[in-house]
């Protein structure tokens, strides 16, 4: 990278992360690392807060307020939290928000960033219409597909 150009500013959200983790959260830890290591980009992550766990990586962690949900995974209500709005609010704006999970959180981060004229992008990484008939009653299966199909069609881009 040269010295007079701008570093790519990349903001991820995830609906978990460490302590917590599966596959989003190996790849959205991996991304952060790679980019930091090629010096072109800088990368902050959107996660929910766990208790007593202290974030070790080389990237900004936001840390939002979580609460239970299923299995290891928690949720929040980020509506209700202004510290969603203070990050995007940054004195530095971000060029990208890319998501790795079609739920609260990625989809309260997306609007934000529509509203400042931000690029959306959406990662499936799951089957989840497999994954909510393991864990939740068949009456909410519908309800719960219908919530994330919402998350992907308001991404501007969607990698499957």
């Amino acid at each position: 990278m040269q010295e007079n150009e701008k570093k790519l500013r990349v903001l991820q959200v995830l609906d978990t992360y460490y302590p917590s983790w599966d596959g989003p959260t190996i790849l959205v830890n991996n991304y952060g690392k790679c980019f930091i290591k090629r010096g072109d980009t800088d990368v902050e992550i959107v996660v929910p807060k766990y208790r007593k766990y202290v974030d070790k990586d080389p990237f900004i962690v936001h840390r939002i307020p979580s609460f239970y949900v299923a299995e290891s995974y928690r949720t929040v209500i980020p509506f209700l939290q202004r510290k969603t709005t203070k990050i995007m609010k940054n004195q530095t704006q971000f060029d990208l928000v890319h998501c790795h999970s079609p739920f609260l959180l990625p989809q309260h981060m997306m609007k934000l960033a529509k509203k400042r004229g931000i690029p959306t992008v959406i990662t499936f990484h799951t089957r989840f219409h497999e994954d909510f008939e393991r864990v939740l009653p068949k009456c909410l299966i519908k309800p719960a597909m219908k919530l994330i199909m919402k998350a992907f069609n308001m991404a501007d881009y969607v990698i499957c």
